[in-house]
C-alpha cells in the first residue's frame, strides 16, 4: 500500500511539533462536575498585535493539536492575522505522558504495554454526561470574547464537528444576543450543519440522550467497549508511521485493534495506518475520516515484513 498519509498526519499534529504556539488557558462556563474543569486551552499562532483573530474548533475527538501545522502556516501567509486553536474542556482528562516522549516504542509501552496509563472510568466522570452543545458553545463564547478584545475582528471556523459548532454558534441565542453578532466571518472546513437533521428525528435524539444517561458519556468510535482506544491506537499508530514508516508494525497484532483494521498480511507502520484510513479498506463507520491512502499490492512483497507498494 502506498503511504500518502499527509492528511492524517496533519490532522494528528504528529508530523511536526507545535513549538511555535503560545498556549493560553481561559476560564470556561460554569458546568457540571468539579470547577477545575471549567476552563479551555487555546494555542495561538502568529503575532499578538494582529487585528484579526481566526478561532478554529477541532473535529470529533480532535483537539488544538489538529492545527499544529495548519495554524502557523495560515498565520504566516495572511498578514495581520493570529490563529487560535481551541481545545475543549475534556482535554484536561487526557494523559499525554507517552506521546510527550516523541518515542513510538515508549508510547506503545506506556499506553498499551502496562506502562502506567490509567484512563478515567465512566464512574469517575458521571457529570460529563451533561457536557453537551450548550456548555460547549458557552465555553467557545468565552474564547471568542477574549479574541475580540481591543476591537479585534473575529472569524470563527472549524473542521468537521468544529465547523458544525461554528455554524451553531452563529445561530445560538446567548441570553437574547445572537452569536453572529460576535463574529466577522465563518470558515467551514469539511463540515457544517446542512443535512444534520436528515438522519435523526426528535424521537431518535431522545433515545440517544437516554443511551448516554444509561451508558458511557464518551464516544466509543471503534465500538470496542473502550472509548479511549480510538485515540490511543490512532496516536500510537501515527507516531510509528511518522518516525518508523518502513518498520514492521507492532500495533497490527494488538488485541484491542479491531480486525477491520488488520491487513491480511504483515504490514509496515505506514502501510497499517494507510490501510486503516484508506477509502477502499477502512471501515464504513470511519467514512468521514477516509483518505486516498494508496492501494493494496498486487503481488507479495520482496522484503519480509513490508507490504508497501
Amino acid at each position: 500500500m502506498r503511504t500518502a498519509l499527509l492528511a492524517v498526519l496533519l490532522a494528528l499534529g504528529l508530523a511536526a511539533p507545535s513549538s511555535a504556539a503560545v498556549i493560553q488557558t481561559y476560564k470556561g462556563a460554569p458546568g457540571p462536575g468539579p470547577a477545575k474543569y471549567d476552563k479551555v486551552l487555546v494555542e495561538q499562532f502568529g503575532p499578538a498585535s494582529a487585528r484579526t483573530v481566526l478561532v478554529l474548533v477541532p473535529g470529533t475527538q480532535g483537539g488544538a493539536g489538529d492545527y499544529a501545522m495548519l495554524g502557523p502556516e495560515i498565520a504566516g501567509r495572511v498578514s495581520d492575522l493570529q490563529v487560535w486553536a481551541m481545545d475543549r474542556r475534556s482535554y484536561q482528562l487526557e494523559d499525554t505522558t507517552g506521546f510527550d516522549t516523541g518515542d513510538a516504542d515508549e508510547a506503545f509501552r506506556y499506553y498499551l504495554g502496562g506502562g502506567g496509563f490509567a484512563p478515567p472510568t465512566d464512574a469517575d466522570t458521571p457529570w460529563a454526561r451533561k457536557w453537551g452543545l450548550k456548555l460547549a458553545l458557552e465555553d467557545l463564547r468565552r474564547v471568542v470574547k477574549q479574541a475580540g478584545k481591543g476591537g479585534r475582528r473575529v472569524i470563527l471556523g472549524g473542521h468537521s464537528l468544529g465547523a458544525s459548532e461554528a455554524v451553531a454558534y452563529a445561530a445560538w441565542d446567548f441570553k437574547g444576543k445572537p452569536g453572529w453578532k460576535d463574529l466577522d466571518g465563518l470558515v467551514l472546513i469539511d463540515g457544517g450543519l446542512r443535512g444534520t437533521f436528515d438522519e435523526a428525528d426528535l424521537e431518535q435524539a431522545k433515545q440517544r440522550l437516554a443511551d448516554i444517561e444509561a451508558g458511557s458519556p464518551w464516544l466509543d468510535l471503534l465500538d470496542a467497549g473502550v472509548p479511549w482506544a480510538a485515540g490511543i491506537l490512532l496516536g500510537v499508530g501515527g507516531l510509528y508511521a511518522a518516525n518508523l514508516p518502513d518498520e514492521p508494525s507492532p500495533v497490527q497484532d494488538f488485541v484491542l485493534l479491531p480486525d477491520a483494521f488488520k491487513p491480511p498480511f504483515p504490514a509496515t507502520n505506514a502501510a497499517l495506518l494507510a490501510y486503516a484510513f484508506d477509502r477502499d479498506t477502512s471501515p464504513a463507520a470511519l467514512r468521514l475520516l477516509h483518505v486516498n491512502g494508496g492501494s493494496l499490492a498486487t503481488s507479495a512483497p520482496s522484503a519480509a515484513g513490508s507490504t508497501a507498494a
